[in-house]
């Protein structure tokens, strides 16, 4: 199954191998450790100044986020919608915890039969 999705993360993958050849996927993931940190800074100015720029300056984050992800899933070929998708399936049915101070929720620890 192809989706809208599938097609964007081929084609920011193609760029992305093209435009990085030498790229490495733990250098991606590397790379998105930074990108998360400036999500969180970014969202942070705006948590403080709720303006219209600030928004736009974490929706630009989220997107370099977004952007890293499928260039990892598409160099280590898989399709980042598919496998979300199934994914989320799996989180719908947990149960969930309060969260924590921190605003965390963390599911229900399954036991595992052998």
């Amino acid at each position: 199954m192809t989706t809208k999705l599938s097609g964007f993360q081929h084609y920011i993958g193609t760029w992305g191998q093209n435009t990085f050849p030498d790229a490495t996927i733990n250098g991606q993931l590397a790379h998105l450790d930074l990108e998360l940190n400036e999500v969180h800074e970014a969202a942070n100015v705006f948590f403080n100044n709720p303006s219209i720029e600030n928004k736009k300056a974490v929706q630009e984050e989220i997107a370099d986020v977004f952007i890293l992800l499928l260039g990892v899933a598409h160099k280590m070929d898989f399709d980042l919608m598919l496998v979300a998708a199934g994914k989320f399936r799996v989180l719908q049915s947990r149960k969930w915890l309060p969260a924590n101070p921190d605003g965390v929720y963390h599911h229900i620890a399954e036991d595992i039969v052998a």
